[in-house]
Formats: structure tokens, sequence, C-alpha cells
């Protein structure tokens, strides 16, 4: 495989046991670049059967930003690959990333996932993150995990007030990279 260098976030990512992981940071905190890199480097090209879901609330933004992301990296290792471009999918064996907008949230129902990540998560309602939180259920030799990533929030947004705030059972399998 590649060798790469990584950041502390990359590492962070690597060791989480976490079902749903928060990262948050500012501008040039390497979160999304890390995120994209995981997926990519072990998850996408290491394990095998795996389904992963990209999203942004639009498809534009998504299309301008991790889809980019994604295949730049893809092409900067040298990997193999196959894109559909008007799906917005790629794959590697029998492995896919399909990348979505939930500008309307119904395109995600009936679908399952082992790996999910939500860029500019406080972009969606927390309606939105239940709907991916279910979608989180396909069947794996692993553990299912979603990764949102987002700048700094205040007290009063729903990831504050219903997630980190909230010791529940729900909330018990999250960890945040702060």
């Amino acid at each position: 495989m590649v060798n790469i260098g990584y950041t502390p976030v990359f590492e962070w990512l690597i060791n989480s046991q976490s079902r749903i992981n928060f990262l948050v940071g500012g501008a040039n905190s390497s979160k999304s670049y890390s995120v994209g890199q995981h997926l990519v480097l072990n998850k996408f090209y290491k394990e095998s059967d795996k389904r992963i879901l990209i999203v942004r609330k639009t498809t534009p933004a998504i299309r301008n930003s991790c889809f980019l992301l994604i295949k730049d990296l893809i092409r900067g290792y040298g990997l193999p690959y196959r894109l559909n471009k008007t799906e917005l999918l790629i794959e590697y064996k029998d492995n896919s990333i399909l990348f979505k907008g939930l500008d309307d949230p119904e395109k995600i129902k009936s679908s399952e996932y082992n790996y999910i990540w939500v860029e500019e998560a406080t972009e969606i309602s927390f309606e939105d993150y239940i709907q991916l939180d279910l979608r989180l259920r396909r069947a794996t030799d692993g553990f299912n995990q979603m990764y949102l990533t987002l700048n700094p929030i205040d007290s009063l947004h729903w990831i504050k007030m219903e997630v980190e705030d909230k010791p529940n059972e729900q909330n018990s399998n999250t960890s945040f990279n702060l």
C-alpha cells in the first residue's frame, strides 16, 4: 500500500472504536482531509464488501468538495478505481463510495452502509442525523462507523444539545475529537 504522512487526526481515526465520531476544528485543521485519507486507505482499499456514503446538505456542495477530495486522493496515490460521474459513485472491487446531497433525505432511505461521512455536519438537521444513523446498519465483519466533520459550534446547536450534552444509550458510543 501507499506510504503516506499522516496527522494526529488521522491517527485518532485509526484508533477510534466508536460508532459515531465527531471531528471539530477550524479551517485547515486537517479534519476533512484526514477523514478522506482514512476512508480511502483504511476502508475502501483494505477492506472488502464495504459501502461508504459521503454526504453534505446539497448535491452541488458534495460534488465540489468531498467528491473532488476523494478523487484527488485516489489519483494522487495512483490507486485503481471505476468512476460513474452521473451517479457520483466510485468503485473498487466489491467496495463503493457514494456521494449524496441531503436536500431530499428520502434519497437515502431503504439503503444500508458500513461507513458514513457527513461533511459540514452543522448544515444538516437532527432529523437528518437520525436518518443517517439508521442507515449505518449494513452487515460487516467489523463494526460500522459514522464520521461528522464540522467547525466549532455554539451552545444551542443540536450537536451540542442532543448529542454532546445528553449522555444516553443512543449517544453512549460517541467520540469527539476537539
